[in-house]
Parts: C-alpha cells; sequence; structure tokens
C-alpha cells in the first residue's frame, strides 16, 4: 500500500489497455455470432432483463462509495483494524442487502409474463435466463463487494486480471457452444458458472493481497456503530444511485415500452460501441478516483483544485476525440458488422453522441464530489429522475427511442452540467462557480472548435465506400483518428493551460519509463 498514486495508475491503466483491447474484439466477434445463432429476440430479451436487474439493485443504496470513502484515509495510514472493521460492517450491510434484492427479485418474477409476451422465445427459456442473472448478481452482495478494498487502494488491475480473464474465457466457451450446438440452456450455464468462478478468484486474491485482513460479519452491526458516517452517506448516496439507476438501466426498458424489442437490441448495438470506449477511457485514466480520494484526505487545497482542471479538460479533450470517431465510423462499422438492418436513424445516433459527450465530461466532477464526501444534496438526484421520467411522458410517446434519448439529456444538462458543479465549487472547493464557468465555456469552445477543424479535413477524403470491406473501413478509421488526435490535441495545447500540463506530464512519465538506464 506504500506505492505511489502515480505508480498505481498507470499501472492500473497498462492492465486494464490490455484487457480492453482483448475484451473488446471478443465482445464485437461474440456479438455477432449470437445475434446470427441466438437470434435478436434472444439478445434483446438479455438486455431487458439485465438492466430490469440493474434497476433492483437500487437496494444497493450507494453501499461501496460510501465505503471507499471511508477507507481512503485508513488506507493511507495503514490502519490495518480500521480496515478490516469497516470491512466487517460492510458485509454485515451487504448481507441485507443481498436478502432484500432476493426479495425483490422474486416479487420481480410474479411481473416476468410481461416480458414473454411480445418475444418469440420459449417461457422456460426466459425464467432459466432470469434466475441465472439474478443469482450471478447475488454473488456482489454476499461475497464479491470485498473488491471495494482493492479499488480504494488503487489496485483496480487485480479485479480487471482475474474478472476479465474469467470473461474472456466465459465468451470464448459460449461462442463455441453456440456454433456446435446453438442451444440457449448451454449458453445461460455456462454464464451462471463463471460468475461463481470469478468470485472464487477475487475471494482468493484478497487473501493472497491482505493476508492481515480479519473480519467477521457477526462483528459488522458493532462496528457499524464506530463509523455512524457510513451509515449516514449510504443513505444520502442512495438518492444519488436513483437517478442513475433511473436514467441507464430504464432506458432499454423504456425503448421496449415505447418501441420494439428489435430498438432495444439495435441500441444495444450502439451502446457495446459506446461501452468499449467508456472501458477505454476508463482503462486510460486507471483508477484516478482513489488518487483523487487520497488526494483530498490529504488536504491539499491547492493541488486537489489543479488536479480537477487537468482531469476536467482531459476529459473534455477525450469526448471530443471520442464522439468525434464515432460520428464517422460507427454506421459503417455496424454495417459491416451485423449489417445495415441494425441501423438507427441519423437523429437518433446524434442524441447518442450527445449522451456519450455528457457522460464523459461528467465524470471528474462526480468523482470530486464522491472524494469530498459531499452526498447531502439528496433532493437534485430525486429532481433529475422526476426530471427524466416527465420528459419521457412528454417525449416518448410522440418521438419513440428519441424521445427517450431526449429526456435522458435534458435531465443531465439541468443537474449534471448545472447544479453539481455548482455544489463541488461552493462546498467542495469553496470557490468561486465563475472559475468553473469560464473554464467549462472555453473547453466547449476549444472542443467545437476542433470538431470543426475535422468536419473541415475530412471533407476533403473519400469516406463514402468504407462500408465496402473492413480493408477500407480500417484505413479511414486511421484517417479519422490520427486527424482527430492531432487537431484535438493540437487546440488544447495551444489554448488551454491546464491540457497542456496533462500533455507535459504524460510525456515526462513516458520517457522516464522508456529509458535504457
Amino acid at each position: 500500500m506504500s506505492e505511489s498514486r502515480t505508480h498505481k495508475s498507470f499501472l492500473n491503466a497498462r492492465v486494464d489497455l490490455t484487457f480492453f483491447v482483448i475484451s473488446a474484439l471478443l465482445s464485437f466477434f461474440s456479438r455477432k455470432i449470437f445475434l446470427d445463432v441466438l437470434g435478436e429476440d434472444f439478445i434483446g430479451v438479455t438486455s431487458v432483463l439485465t438492466n430490469a436487474l440493474g434497476f433492483l439493485n437500487l437496494a444497493e443504496l450507494g453501499i461501496g462509495m460510501a465505503t471507499a470513502y471511508m477507507l481512503y484515509k485508513p488506507i493511507r495510514e495503514q490502519n490495518f483494524d480500521q480496515i478490516s472493521a469497516i470491512m466487517s460492517a460492510l458485509g454485515y450491510l451487504y448481507r441485507w442487502v443481498g436478502i432484500i434484492i432476493l426479495s425483490l427479485g422474486l416479487i420481480f418474477f410474479v411481473f416476468l409474463h410481461v416480458f414473454l409476451d411480445r418475444v418469440d422465445i420459449s417461457p422456460f427459456v426466459v425464467l432459466f435466463l432470469y434466475f441465472s442473472l439474478l443469482s450471478s448478481s447475488l454473488l456482489t452482495y454476499f461475497f464479491n463487494y470485498k473488491q471495494i478494498l482493492f479499488s480504494a487502494d488503487q489496485r483496480n488491475y487485480e479485479i480487471t486480471l482475474y474478472y476479465k480473464t474469467a470473461s474472456i474465457v466465459k465468451i470464448l466457451l459460449q461462442m463455441g457452444c453456440c456454433l456446435l450446438f446453438a442451444n440457449y440452456y448451454l449458453w445461460i450455464g455456462i454464464e451462471w458458472c463463471f460468475g461463481i468462478l470469478a468470485s472464487y478468484l477475487l475471494h482468493w486474491r484478497l487473501k493472497k493481497v491482505y493476508p492481515w485482513l480479519q473480519f467477521y460479519l457477526s462483528e459488522g452491526k458493532q462496528n457499524l456503530k464506530r463509523f455512524p458516517l457510513l451509515l449516514a452517506n449510504t443513505k444520502r448516496i442512495f438518492a444519488h444511485r436513483l437517478s442513475g439507476v433511473v436514467l441507464f438501466q430504464l432506458t432499454p426498458i423504456l425503448i421496449y415500452a415505447y418501441s420494439s424489442i428489435q430498438d432495444v437490441t439495435k441500441y444495444a448495438n450502439y451502446l457495446l460501441i459506446t461501452a468499449c470506449l467508456s472501458s477505454l477511457v476508463t482503462a486510460l485514466y486507471g483508477g484516478t478516483s482513489a488518487a483523487v480520494g487520497n488526494l483530498v484526505a490529504e488536504n491539499d487545497t491547492s493541488n486537489t483544485f489543479k488536479l480537477y482542471n487537468e482531469l476536467f479538460s482531459l476529459r473534455v479533450m477525450v469526448a471530443t476525440f471520442i464522439v468525434t470517431c464515432l460520428w464517422f465510423l460507427t454506421k459503417p462499422f455496424i454495417s459491416l458488422w451485423v449489417g445495415s438492418e441494425y441501423l438507427l436513424a441519423d437523429s437518433s445516433f446524434i442524441l447518442i453522441l450527445v449522451n456519450v459527450y455528457i457522460l464523459n465530461i461528467r465524470v471528474t466532477t462526480d468523482e470530486f464530489i464522491s472524494a469530498f464526501g459531499l452526498f447531502w444534496d439528496v433532493w437534485m438526484p430525486i429532481l433529475e429522475a422526476s426530471i427524466f421520467i416527465i420528459s419521457v411522458f412528454l417525449f416518448a410517446k410522440p418521438y419513440g427511442l428519441n424521445g427517450v434519448l431526449l429526456a435522458g439529456i435534458i435531465s443531465q444538462i439541468i443537474v449534471v452540467l448545472g447544479w453539481k458543479p455548482y455544489f463541488l465549487f461552493k462546498w467542495g472547493f469553496k470557490q468561486s462557480l465563475s472559475k468553473y464557468l469560464r473554464v467549462f465555456f472555453q473547453l466547449i469552445a476549444f472542443s467545437l472548435l476542433s470538431i470543426t477543424i475535422v468536419f473541415i479535413i475530412t471533407s476533403f477524403v473519400n469516406l463514402l465506400n468504407i462500408t465496402q470491406s473492413w480493408i477500407s473501413w480500417l484505413l479511414s478509421s486511421l484517417i479519422v483518428s490520427i486527424t482527430s488526435f492531432t487537431v484535438i490535441i493540437f487546440v488544447f495545447f495551444v489554448f488551454s493551460f491546464s491540457a497542456r500540463e496533462n500533455i507535459y506530464r504524460v510525456l515526462r512519465y513516458v520517457f522516464v519509463k522508456l529509458r535504457p538506464f
């Protein structure tokens, strides 16, 4: 636990990036096979049920986030007794959460017939799939909650190494079984078995890395009284999780309700692409949340505020790069990958890109709010969820899929880009919001300028025939990526001081690592 934040961050980044590349390639290849063999109805139902169970996970209440906040300081001070006591309190809370989710899952089972009316799949397959996904979800609350210690200690690479390895082997087996047997039950059974295997590997690694960790759930209730802030922050984070669960987990369900299971499958294809890019971004940042938390715990206000500006500028740069590349490359990629019949309308795609942009630039503010332990604005996420639901009622019926996506954008603009920065600057940094607004509008202007320049440059390049082959798509991807990257780096390096500091830091680290002696 004595390793530097920078070293751990870059180690997390290297491990995450390696597994990202492998997992991303495998995900796209496997989804093509699953769609062809199992059918879009099965894949669509899997997406809907996964998100429905994700909605039940609201019962988790944000215990993990509150616990990570409590662990930053004892980890920095290497207070092993306090860490063990916090983990026992965590285990006690999660045991009750698991019981609640099991109860909610059984109640939801009564209404499962709603998902059977509009799909051409055997009800027994859907039931087996549902209980497999439910049992895998319960593993998190009875066993896998211990991974929070890895995350708080900036050892996300431990989680990635074992979880991703198990996931890769699982997908390879599922692909092989699909090609050989084309059996729903076998695919679901493999999914369930590897959930158990990943849980066992995590527990085994925890014992190796933290041999001193000793805690008992029987002491959890008593230890919980020692940390009243844990329960208080958990209650506050519950409201914050509410908006996220409503916004992200309900979206595929609402698309199914206001459109069709086919649109859910199409949307899931786009979501897989954006999720892979989000995983890449997470890998590149390599556990910055824990680094931010540890820095805040040191009460170094000046460096904390400097780090915020640097991370925020970096997020805007990355978001600009992502949406630019997605605009040019996603539609031809889907046409080559699963077929043009899975394409969404341009209007839907633009709304997805706006959501992707906001989701990427919001992370820095969320990380710092969590690191400061600012969880008491419980009414605002409830308002965000309310705005989303009201917007869905207003726009989903006349506009279908587009209405659902637009509702998410409206709620995020009001709360994520409006209230949250104000909240962080007033009660976290204790500085004027004008500092944020000046940086925010400058970075957005640089982002729009970069996108405009890229569009002008690429207008001179023939990108009209990139759906003819993978080779032409790869060449076009290279052109778009290099052009976007170069333009964005140039614009932000010239105009943004915080972005310039980021670039210098990365270059210094790379050159030090590449020195022969």
